[in-house]
């Protein structure tokens, strides 16, 4: 299926925007290694586990990843990615937005992973 030319627009604005979809670089504050740093020494100063001197780990393996690199890992694995949904608006039935900075994003994924996201063949426009 192919963009119309206003998704085709606000594709472009968000790259300028977020001109690297990896995760670490994507704007999500909590995505960052710092961030998870930081938690990972919250937990082992605010936690019982912590205190007694049991490690609490943050485990993030696809943090370095582009989303196009995620996605083609999760269709190496045969992982069923039309069972996910990135969308923070998505319609009463599931369907996702295609707006939202997370659908551009997830998009922008399966582009660069020469992959059809079988989320929008499932639920349609």
């Amino acid at each position: 299926m192919a963009a119309s030319a206003g998704q085709t627009r606000l594709a472009a604005r968000v790259e300028d925007a977020l001109p690297q979809t990896q995760c670490t670089r994507c704007g999500y504050p909590d995505c960052r290694g710092q961030f998870l740093g930081d938690f990972e020494r919250l937990a082992a100063s605010g936690t019982r586990a912590g205190v007694l001197g049991r490690a609490f780990r943050v485990h993030a393996p696809l943090l370095s990843l582009t989303k196009g690199e995620i996605v083609r890992e999760a269709s190496r694995l045969d992982v069923d990615l039309g069972l996910t949904l990135s969308c923070y608006d998505p319609s009463p039935a599931g369907a996702p937005c295609r707006r939202c900075d997370a659908c551009v994003l997830r998009a922008k994924g399966f582009r660069e992973a020469g992959l059809a996201d079988p989320a929008l063949a499932q639920t349609g426009p």
